[in-house]
């Protein structure tokens, strides 16, 4: 039965990454089994190319042929509305008799689409009809693509229904008309009902531009369609019915896809807040922490805090640099852990240091959690609460094995919290990662 644009039942959906739809159909191995009984599944992609679907629908006269004495009859029943007829290649007694029906549709389908012929009873066996049929495109009267079984023809037994076979095969190029031919070397004769041709997949992705600020409506998604068949209508979870998204708050978004076939697809997009990249130094604005005095240290082991004063001014506020031991698993000293500075003998600069263990006597195994904060100088003391200091900038973690010891192969490693970062970069992924732990 041919499928008309209003009598076209979906088929089955297979959901894909949760991202997008596409229509699968069972594909059998070209065996020649019988397909009387063959259930009929049709997706909503698919297509028969004739004149109720593509008004333009016609036989292309001039690649409707025959050879060596084959023949066709009734060819303008293949791409006409009437649901039951059909035409009917010939072949003869001679060798490579042949007979061929091309239809076109006025319409350019895409590379990617499958297109094929529905066929009908057949005097070829089973088994040999599928080796006497070829399948050609054209584009504009050009002959764009072959197939036969020997290279890609495939048989649809899912789009087949009672007494019919289905043959096609997936398009690399476009194409607007299709032509089977029945070749043989002895007496046949094959009902020729209607070409089809099956959409690609309907495939939408998006790139999204993050709002500046979780109050400010400027955010984007920019949506791309693949597949499918134009024009395509658009269904967005806050209501909007434009291709793409503009003027947008932060937040998840999820867009239906609808296209001329009736199929749709469905994404899910997420609208972010735009963060300043990490200063440089050399860059406008960028300030260089300075730890040329020693720091203040006080308490032992768990709750040992240092405080760096004045190693900075942000926005004209002096900042301290506060850092201060949460866990320390091994057995603590006067000495260790402990906070001091060491120079940079690349660029010369101080850095603050805290090191767990003297080089001689860590034990494996030994673990600390340092919490570091830059705080408004004169904060953060016993007596006065710490005023945090919020700015964009880039804070580094170095792992210094065995305190500069020349040769040292120690394996230590830098946990950092990405709850807590904009970004991160690691210099060295072997021995230092960045969790996911909850802030």
């Amino acid at each position: 039965m041919k499928q008309t644009e209003s009598g076209c039942t979906r088929g089955k959906i297979v959901r894909l990454l949760s991202t997008w739809l596409s229509y699968s159909v069972a594909i059998l191995s070209l065996t020649g089994l019988s397909l009387d009984t063959q259930a009929q599944t049709i997706p909503c992609n698919y297509r028969n190319v004739i004149t109720t679907n593509f008004s333009g629908a016609a036989i292309a006269n001039g690649r409707t042929t025959t050879s060596n004495g084959g023949g066709t009859a009734n060819t303008a029943n293949v791409p006409d509305a009437n649901l039951t007829n059909f035409g009917t290649i010939t072949t003869a007694n001679l060798t490579n008799s042949a007979g061929q029906i091309s239809v076109g549709a006025s319409t350019t389908f895409s590379a990617g689409s499958t297109a094929g012929y529905v066929v009908g009873n057949s005097n070829i066996t089973a088994a040999n009809l599928p080796s006497s049929i070829t399948i050609y495109t054209y584009l504009a009267g050009t002959l764009q693509e072959t197939s036969t079984t020997v290279s890609n023809l495939i048989e649809y037994t899912s789009l087949a229904g009672s007494g019919k076979r289905v043959f096609g095969f997936v398009t690399t190029l476009p194409f607007d008309e299709i032509a089977v031919r029945i070749t043989r070397s002895s007496s046949s004769s094959t009902e020729i009902y209607y070409p089809f041709v099956q959409y690609p997949g309907l495939i939408p992705s998006a790139t999204t531009t993050s709002a500046s600020s979780a109050t400010t409506a400027d955010g984007a998604v920019d949506l791309t369609i693949t597949g499918g068949r134009a024009p395509y209508t658009y269904l967005w979870s806050n209501g909007v019915t434009t291709q793409d998204l503009t003027n947008t708050l932060p937040g998840n978004y999820s867009v239906t896809v609808t296209d001329a076939n009736g199929c749709t697809a469905t994404l899910s997009v997420t609208v972010g807040i735009r963060t300043a990249n990490c200063p440089v130094p050399g860059q406008n604005g960028f300030t260089r922490f300075s730890f040329t005095s020693a720091p203040t240290v006080t308490g032992q082991g768990v709750g040992r805090k240092a405080v760096y004063s004045n190693v900075a001014t942000i926005n004209n506020q002096a900042v301290d640099v506060i850092a201060e031991v949460l866990t320390y698993s091994g057995t603590a000293d006067a000495t260790y852990p402990r906070f001091d500075q060491v120079t940079n003998t690349i660029s010369g600069a101080r850095l603050a240091r805290y090191a767990i263990s003297g080089a001689s006597t860590a034990p494996a195994g030994l673990t600390s959690t340092v919490k570091w904060s830059v705080v408004k100088t004169g904060t953060g003391t016993a007596t006065v609460p710490a005023v945090p200091v919020v700015f964009n900038g880039s804070f580094t973690v170095g792992d210094i094995d065995n305190d500069l010891t020349t040769g040292s192969t120690t394996l230590e490693s830098v946990v950092i919290n990405k709850a807590d970062l904009y970004s991160y970069k690691l210099s060295n992924p072997t021995n230092n990662t960045v969790s996911s732990f909850s802030a």
